[in-house]
């Protein structure tokens, strides 16, 4: 291409001569090298330099009926970006669909415009965050007024941080964001949840903190729509929106953020294709309809240069927004629309023309370059006036490192670390929940505690949104508030009938119904998005079901549904694929997943109004000016406790029997339970607290011991003194059944004998009084009925019980028989001895129980721990729920199954825990951190337990997640 050469051997040189780092250059150097550039390019290079094209779809071949989706470099393209020296490119989510692919896309677009020395390129995308972002394996964020409902300038600024953070990893440089506009009309089509809200004050701050968090990272920021789109009731991609206010209230409102955005240093104002004529009266022939019609703010001179130049003393980039869209296009054809936003004081055309295929499309942009070389040469536009642009585009590169890319500094692994990482997806998850907004909570319902064997019924307007309710819901169930409920998630349809509606809320206890409402026209009662929300909340209540409404696109919905129990609002209606996990692969709408859990209390509400709601007038089917919720309003709660364990663990040691268990092991019971009942009982308890108490008495019953157990031995010694009593037929036989029986009688009363000896001493007298059975008389037979009937309560195994039982009716039938035999008398007699001989204590399962609810609670967070160190555990743990169902686990089995258990639950490794003490703690990132820093050995257990975010590796990143818990649960406590 004409004096590319020239422009490749300037940059070299000058790249030489002062290299510059990426922060923090000085103006003269940067002035120095920018000018030493721009003396060595063309007219044309400094015209492409001021354009940025997107390549979002491609024709492969002349045979290919439609282009496809542009994700791999092909030569067509690669010779193009090469040839034609663009400033930039904008991606698209057609581009960038997962990491690894859009990381060599990017490289690959860099690496075409960097051929023979060429200049680095803006990467430019729309990654807002919320309704708008591009990356298919990033971290989707849940928008910008769910940032402004929660008031946070910190979360702001960690959403912008987390943008930047995976942006820069995968090479991108520039971002479309943040969107600025002030949302104060509920009308808008194109702004709405792209806003922070309709305060301009708010804004400007949660404007200022998110492009600080992209700085982090040295991404170039762009505020936009400049002059605003917030009060506009047209979409500037479809028409042209015009707005009758003055400089003066622009200056009170739309131009407060942008303003701030400027003082805060962003990089870039996108200019919106929005009229205002009280600001530029200017009027036009529109040559698409021949009428005439005011300019937007992309062609006005009056907004480029004398407010944004002259009276904000704003010297960074402007953008246009797209060039191809109808606000601008139904005006100007492509060449003039450019001309004239050159002339006006535009730095960057961004996309002048569709580009799908390099024959036709080429041509158009080729007449673009050619009608703003003929505008120079004609005068009309002056090269004075694109070395403007041009400066301000190198220096924004210099500034920003883009004219030293190296693609060595980019590294696959990197990205992959870095987007969509655990991080950024568990601050995605609490920036979420936190704007989630309580506007209604009527005899707080809210937060829903469904108790085990109910069932929660989630309703959705479109398909789309049923995975994310359904993530909600089984991320409330991990977090143990949901054990034991059922769920079901439904997709109601404009025809959806009333009973079909009724049938499944009928089957419910609880109702949560998605209302996804986006416009006036929507809101109207008859709207089936309206109405469908409304009927099910009445039909709910008729029922005495409880029902929650969750708004999920503009909040002004929340004034509709008088029939709902409570009512919260989102900020976001993107869904998700229906495959993901707890943690998802690809990027998700996670505001339905953070409504879901505030409902059920796995965070508490704490999200406020960023915009007033006003009254919805169904008769004229707009807004009216009276507001039912002022921004800033919104309920409150707390999270509900996960169930620790402790109150099921007080219940069972409420149900042991004191006088089954020795008095020391009883009485470290007792101290324990005492404590843990107490920080039951305390509203404000926290979680540790809660957690400790229900260590100790986990220990305590576990250390129980039973007393000795006498019943079986009195029994004998009773039945032995009556049969001694009642029967002349044993004179002179009962001297050996005397002799023990004394014995007997003195191993009771010695306090301090073992239970060894008291089965010993039973033991020998019921076989003596086997012996006897032959001559046992109805008399002997009837008293050892009833001795025997006492011991029917005690507590033995169900299997010897039932033999007793038995022995006891066979017994009774021979009582009552009146032509009973001796031998039936002796079977009966010796039946009854040997059932009361073969007893079985049942087993101690105390231990056994708390071992099963701490295994579960393990296999509950297994993405927690090392896969590798819970391997098994599921099958040790249903093996000892078998032990623990069976009713006849005698104490030997039960020990087993404990010591068993105990182990395998010992052996589980948390996530980060490198130095193995059962915790993450500071310290396990200390001896991370000097792992990677000395290669200090660490065994291949601690290697995997540090593998923290799961990517294979165990480095310094990991250590910064195992830093970044300890202090949340240092925070926490």
């Amino acid at each position: 291409m004409k004096g590319r050469k020239l422009l490749a051997a300037a940059l070299a040189a000058v790249m030489c001569l002062s290299a510059v780092p990426v922060n923090g250059t000085t103006t003269e150097a940067a002035s120095s090298r920018v000018q030493s550039i721009m003396e060595k390019m063309t007219l044309r290079q400094k015209i492409t330099q001021m354009i940025m094209p997107d390549f979002r779809k491609w024709t492969l071949d002349v045979k290919q009926s439609a282009a496809t989706d542009f994700t791999v470099m092909n030569d067509e393209v690669a010779r193009i970006i090469e040839d034609y020296d663009f400033g930039g490119v904008i991606l698209f989510a057609n581009n960038v669909k997962t990491t690894e692919q859009s990381f060599n896309l990017v490289k690959d677009m860099q690496a075409a415009a960097t051929e023979d020395g060429g200049t680095p390129m803006l990467i430019g995308i729309d990654q807002e965050g919320g309704i708008v972002y591009r990356l298919g394996s990033g971290s989707a964020l849940p928008g910008n007024m769910a940032l402004g409902a929660t008031g946070s300038e910190d979360m702001a600024k960690r959403a912008g941080q987390i943008l930047g953070r995976e942006l820069s990893a995968l090479g991108i440089n520039t971002n479309f964001a943040p969107a600025v506009d002030v949302n104060n009309n509920p009308n808008n089509p194109v702004i709405g949840l792209r806003s922070f809200g309709d305060d301009p004050e708010a804004v400007a701050k949660l404007s200022v903190a998110m492009i600080e968090g992209m700085n982090d990272y040295n991404i170039i920021t762009s505020a936009k729509h400049f002059p605003g789109h917030g009060d506009t009731a047209t979409d500037s991609h479809t028409g042209l929106p015009v707005v009758d206010k003055s400089l003066e209230e622009l200056k009170n409102c739309e131009l407060v953020p942008f303003q701030a955005a400027m003082d805060a240093g962003t990089d870039m104002f996108m200019v919106a294709h929005i009229c205002y004529p009280q600001v530029d009266p200017t009027k036009v022939i529109s040559e698409k309809t021949r009428e005439e019609v005011g300019i937007p703010a992309t062609v006005s001179k009056v907004f480029l240069t004398d407010i944004v130049r002259d009276q904000m003393n704003y010297d960074g980039v402007l953008i246009t927004d797209a060039m191809n869209m109808q606000g601008l296009s139904n005006i100007f054809g492509q060449v003039e629309a450019c001309i004239r936003s050159v002339e006006a004081g535009i730095d960057i055309l961004l996309m002048p023309c569709v580009l799908y295929d390099d024959e036709e499309d080429l041509k158009d942009m080729d007449a673009i370059i050619e009608g703003l070389e003929n505008a120079v040469e004609a005068g009309r536009i002056t090269e004075e006036r694109l070395d403007q642009s041009v400066e301000r585009i190198l220096t924004l590169k210099e500034k920003r490192g883009i004219l030293d890319y190296d693609a060595e500094d980019y590294s696959l692994e990197n990205a992959k670390e870095q987007v969509g990482s655990h991080l950024n997806r568990e601050e995605e998850r609490k920036i979420s929940a936190a704007a989630v907004t309580v506007t209604k909570n009527e005899n707080d319902v809210l937060p829903l505690a469904p108790k085990a064997g109910e069932k929660v019924l989630l309703l959705a307007a479109y398909t789309n949104e049923l995975p994310g309710l359904d993530l909600g819901f089984r991320r409330a169930k991990n977090a143990g508030l949901a054990n034991g409920v059922t769920y079901e998630t439904y997709r109601y349809a404009s025809s959806t009938s009333k009973a079909v509606l009724r049938g499944k809320i009928a089957d419910a206890d609880y109702v949560i119904c998605i209302s996804e409402v986006g416009s006036a026209a929507q809101m109207h009662p008859t709207y089936w998005l309206t109405a469908k929300p409304a009927l099910a909340a009445s039909i709910a209540k008729e029922l005495g079901k409880k029902s929650v409404i969750m708004s999920i696109s503009k909040p002004y919905d929340v004034q509709s549904y008088d029939n709902a129990d409570a009512v919260v609002a989102v900020y976001g209606s993107k869904g998700m694929d229906p495959t993901e996990g707890l943690i998802p692969d690809a990027a998700f709408g996670p505001n339905i997943v953070a409504g879901v859990e505030v409902i059920l209390g796995v965070f508490g509400a704490q999200g406020k109004l960023p915009v007033n709601v006003y009254q919805y007038d169904a008769a004229s089917k707009s807004y009216t000016d009276e507001i039912v919720y002022p921004n800033g309003y919104g309920l409150t709660y707390e999270a509900r406790m996960a169930d620790s364990g402790l109150g099921k663990m007080i219940a069972q040691a409420e149900s042991l029997e004191e006088d089954e268990y020795t008095a020391d092991s009883w009485a470290v019971v007792a101290d324990a339970l005492a404590a843990a009942k107490a920080v039951e009982a305390k509203k404000d308890a926290a979680q540790k607290e809660k957690d400790a108490a229900l260590a100790v008495l986990i220990q305590a019953i576990g250390g129980l011991e039973y007393g000795t157990q006498t019943l079986h031995l009195k029994t004998a010694v009773e039945a032995a003194d009556k049969i001694m009593e009642l029967s002349k037929n044993y004179v002179g036989e009962c001297e050996a059944l005397a002799a023990v029986v004394d014995a007997g009688k003195a191993v009771l009363a010695d306090k301090d004998a073992a239970q060894e000896e008291i089965d010993a001493a039973a033991y020998d007298i019921l076989n003596e009084l086997a012996k006897l059975a032959k001559k046992a008389d109805i008399a002997s037979l009837e008293s050892l009925i009833d001795a025997a009937k006492e011991l029917v309560n005690g507590k033995y195994t169900e299997e010897t019980l039932d033999s007793l039982k038995d022995a006891i009716a066979k017994a009774e039938e021979v009582v009552a028989d009146q032509n009973r035999e001796q031998s039936d008398i002796s079977d009966a007699y010796a039946g009854l001895i040997n059932a009361i001989i073969g007893l079985q204590m049942k087993g101690n399962k105390a231990a056994l129980k708390a071992m099963i609810a701490k295994a579960e609670e393990v296999l509950n967070d297994q993405k927690d721990y090392v896969e590798a160190t819970i391997n098994g555990l599921s099958d040790v743990l249903a093996e000892a729920k078998a032990v623990d169902d069976d009713v006849n686990a005698v104490q030997a089995v039960i020990d087993q199954a404990v010591k068993a258990l105990t182990r395998k639950v010992a052996e589980a490794r948390l996530l980060g825990d490198v130095d193995g003490d059962q915790a993450v703690t500071t310290r396990d990132s200390a001896v991370l951190l000097q792992y990677t820093a000395e290669l200090t050995d660490l065994s291949d257990d601690a290697l995997g337990s540090a593998d923290v975010n799961g990517d294979g590796l165990a480095n310094t990143n990991d250590a910064v997640l195992i830093l970044q818990y300890a202090a949340e649960k240092v925070a926490a406590f």
